[in-house]
């Protein structure tokens, strides 16, 4: 709590208003951490898959585990 208080001296907030802070600090990083590892969109992905569904076309098929983690990517993201 004292770092809060400490930054909010700074900025002229009260100090009950400091707590504040802390939250604020933590939903930039989880907004952070989002952006950051919610790559590609899920929803995007999905909405392709459903396009490439309805447009009539078969979708590939499903790759076995040891072929995703045999993938550069997948072992680049592991490490």
């Amino acid at each position: 709590m004292a770092p809060a208080l400490r930054v909010a001296a700074v900025f002229g907030v009260s100090p009950p208003a400091s707590a504040f802070l802390i939250s604020l600090v933590g939903y930039a990083l989880a907004a952070f951490l989002i952006e950051l590892f919610l790559r590609p969109d899920p929803l995007a992905i999905a909405r392709q898959l459903h396009e490439s569904v309805t447009a009539g076309r078969v979708p590939e098929r499903a790759r076995a585990l040891g072929e995703i983690l045999g993938d550069v990517r997948v072992q680049t993201s592991r490490s």
